[in-house]
């Protein structure tokens, strides 16, 4: 029975030191250290202490999430227009450029 009892106690401690190595390793205790200080110097209590700790991090709520990403398909889908429109007026002003040194060359050849 002791056997038992001391193989289940070593697999709880082994299980809590994997579990504390991740906590550290993942950033987790940085930013509840973040957390803490943060409200100690803040001096104040909040009512909502996991709102003020989402503000306090910089997290945005679901609604703001969800706008977020919408803005962010918006922005990506014209910066994808731009460059193309930036590609077009390259190619334009290439064009344009060859066209002018043409003409040059053909009021050099005319005038000589």
């Amino acid at each position: 029975m002791r056997r038992k009892e001391a193989e289940q106690a070593k697999m709880v401690k082994e299980s809590s030191e994997a579990y504390t190595n991740y906590i550290i390793e993942s950033g987790v205790a940085n930013q509840l250290s973040r957390v803490l200080v943060g409200l100690y110097e803040s001096g104040e209590r909040p009512d909502n202490v996991v709102d003020w700790a989402e503000k306090f991090l910089g997290t945005a709520s679901g609604v703001e999430v969800i706008e977020l990403r919408g803005q962010n398909e918006l922005l990506k889908k014209q910066n994808t227009e731009l460059k193309q429109r930036m590609n077009f007026l390259e190619n334009e002003l290439t064009t344009l450029m060859e066209a002018r040194a043409a003409a040059m060359a053909e009021e050099e050849d005319a005038g000589d």
